[in-house]
C-alpha cells in the first residue's frame, strides 16, 4: 500500500527532511527476490509472498543526521531489565549455538536470551529505557544446570542441532505433533530430542519412559487440517 509505505516516507521527507540523511547502499542479491527501490534519502525494500515466499512487507532504510538537534544521548535507565548470564549458565547455553563467541547471554525475569554480541549493550540499554515487547532470542529455563528450551530456539539460525539428538518425522507424523496429538515415543530416544521433517526443525518433544512430552507451544497448533 503506497499510502502506508512510500506515503509515509514522503510525509518523514517534508517534515523532517533537514535530519535525515543516506545510509550506507544495501546491495540485495537478484535471486532474493527483493524489490529496491528509492524514496528521498530512504533506499526501499519491498518483499512480496510471490516473490520471497514469505509473508509481505515493506522496509525503508536511512539514517538521521548526527548534527542535528544537539549532542545525541542515551536515555536514562527506568528499569533494569536484563542481567548478564552467570558463567555457569553460559556454558550451559553455548552448547546449544554455534558461534557462541560472537553472542551475548542474558537473564531476563526467570529465562535466558542470547543476543548479537555487538548489539548487546544497545538493546539492553534501550530495554531498561523503553517499552520493549521482545528482543533477542529467548532459550528457555535453567534447571538443576540443564537447559529446558524453548520452542524459539529451535528456530534460531544459528541453532547447533548436534546439541541433542535430532529425529526426522514424515508428514504425517509432523503434523500430529503440530496438532499436539499424540505421537509414537518409539521414534524418539531418552531425553530431549529435536523434531524435523524435510530438514525444517518443528520443535522439541522430551521422552520420559514410554511417555513423550510434545512441548509444541499451544498458542501455533494446528486446529484445523
Amino acid at each position: 500500500n503506497t499510502t502506508e509505505d512510500e506515503g509515509v516516507l514522503e510525509l518523514l521527507t517534508s517534515e523532517f527532511g533537514e535530519e535525515i540523511e543516506q545510509s550506507a547502499e544495501i546491495t540485495v542479491p537478484a535471486e532474493w527476490g527483493i524489490k529496491v527501490g528509492r524514496v528521498a534519502d530512504f533506499q526501499t525494500f519491498k518483499f512480496y509472498p510471490h516473490r520471497t515466499k514469505s509473508e509481505g512487507f515493506f522496509v525503508a532504510v536511512a539514517r538521521k543526521r548526527i548534527d542535528v538537534g544537539g549532542r545525541m544521548t542515551t536515555p536514562k535507565a527506568r528499569k533494569k531489565i536484563m542481567e548478564n548470564a552467570p558463567k555457569v549458565a553460559v556454558a550451559e547455553l553455548s552448547r546449544y549455538v554455534v558461534e557462541a563467541d560472537k553472542l551475548a547471554f542474558a537473564a531476563v525475569a526467570d529465562s535466558f536470551y542470547l543476543y548479537s554480541a555487538v548489539q548487546y549493550e544497545a538493546v539492553k540499554s534501550l530495554a531498561q529505557s523503553l517499552t520493549v515487547i521482545y528482543s533477542g532470542v529467548e532459550m528457555g529455563q535453567i534447571f538443576k544446570g540443564k537447559l529446558k528450551p524453548e520452542w524459539s530456539l529451535s528456530q534460531y539460525v544459528g541453532f547447533n542441532r548436534a546439541a541433542l539428538p535430532a529425529v526426522e518425522v514424515d508428514r504425517e507424523t509432523a503434523l500430529e505433533y503440530l496438532r499436539k496429538h499424540d505421537i509414537s515415543s518409539s521414534l524418539f530416544e531418552e531425553g530431549l530430542n529435536l523434531v524435523t521433517s524435510g530438514g525444517y526443525a518443528l520443535g522439541f518433544v522430551k521422552r520420559i519412559g514410554n511417555r513423550l512430552n510434545n512441548t509444541y507451544p499451544n498458542s501455533l497448533k494446528i486446529n484445523n487440517l
